[in-house]
């Protein structure tokens, strides 16, 4: 059975999927607080003595920093020593109390070296679940959490001269521009608007995962096979529309050019998984992707 480390009982856990060790078994950003539990909840006690995975939730109290490249580990080296797990993939994840408040992705020029997860944007799967690859996820250091707070990571950001990548906030006819009918796919099939409500060619409504407070914030075009979220100031087709269902971005990441190499391999894969064709052919797939 897996058992949890004592320095993440405190922060809240989501359930994994058994067929898709990586992917939540609930809708764990939904606005309500969604399915989070516990570390001591009964549910979570089950699913991991019954071979369930389980991630864990990156609030406005944690921050991970999700690192694969040697030039972004090599710089953690100037930062507080701190709990780490030895992900899956032979990544590293190391875990920080901090009071960041968004998700950061960290480039250097064009190349992109990796995330900080956090400002309750993210997740990251637990130490003991294990990875589509058959690994396990591993602690290495098992300490304490260090602190570091939002300043510090900015300034080690601009130290070793990375740079945080912004997105460019779209209007939803610059969506209904670039993402009109890209998959034979509906949108529908992963996002749809809470009490919906229809004009003309649209459906809108409250977003399915982080909600509304005007109770309109979300619309999905039907015949253009599109969806926008006001809030956010992002959209896009049907791909991206999975992405954010399952948390592989966030909804406020959604947009051209929104995922990794990594990130689109592992979309196109579950989905082949769940019987959608997507032809490798296909133009929207260079759209998706960031090189």
């Amino acid at each position: 059975m897996i058992r949890i480390p004592d320095q993440l009982k405190e922060f809240e856990i989501i359930l994994l999927r058994k067929d898709e060790p990586k992917r939540p078994a609930h809708k764990w950003q939904d606005h309500t607080g969604g399915f989070r539990y516990k570390a001591k909840d009964w549910r979570v006690l089950h699913h991991l003595a019954y071979g369930g995975g389980y991630a864990v939730y990156c609030s406005n109290q944690l921050a991970v920093i999700d690192a694969d490249e040697p030039e972004l580990l090599d710089a953690i080296k100037q930062l507080p020593e701190t709990f780490t797990v030895r992900t899956g993939s032979g990544g590293l994840h190391f875990y920080y109390r901090s009071n960041l408040d968004r998700k950061i992705i960290i480039y250097k020029g064009d190349k992109h070296l990796g995330e900080i997860q956090a400002g309750g944007r993210a997740y990251v799967v637990g130490p003991g679940s294990r990875h589509p690859n058959g690994n396990r996820y591993e602690v290495i250091n098992d300490i304490e959490l260090a602190y570091l707070s939002e300043e510090e990571i900015k300034d080690w950001i601009k130290r070793n001269g990375f740079t945080e990548k912004r997105k460019q906030n779209l209007t939803k006819r610059e969506v209904v521009r670039q993402f009109s009918n890209t998959l034979d796919i509906p949108v529908t099939d992963f996002l749809y608007p809470d009490n919906a409500r229809r004009s003309g060619d649209e459906i809108y409504g409250s977003h399915p995962i982080h909600g509304s407070t005007t109770g309109q914030n979300f619309w999905v075009n039907e015949v253009k096979n599109t969806w926008y979220c006001f809030r956010c100031e992002s959209g896009g087709g049907p791909i991206e529309a999975f992405a954010v269902a399952e948390g592989i971005i966030d909804c406020s990441e959604a947009g051209p050019n929104c995922f990794s190499k990594e990130q689109f391999k592992e979309i196109l894969e579950i989905l082949k998984k769940r019987g959608y064709s997507i032809p490798q052919s296909d133009p929207v797939l260079k759209k998706a992707r960031r090189e």
